[in-house]
């Protein structure tokens, strides 16, 4: 059984904000965070 697909939208602030979190992670050499974080969010979409 397959899934259904949903459209999402992520507005220009979100992105800019992902970014920043992403350039203040990577920064504190800290870059593996913010995969983990991704990673996080995509598992509690599904």
């Amino acid at each position: 059984m397959t899934e259904g697909l949903y459209r999402v939208e992520l507005t220009a602030s979100f992105l800019e904000r992902l970014d920043t979190a992403e350039a203040f992670l990577t920064e504190a050499d800290a870059a593996f965070a913010f995969d983990d974080l991704l990673a996080d969010r995509r598992a509690a979409a599904k």
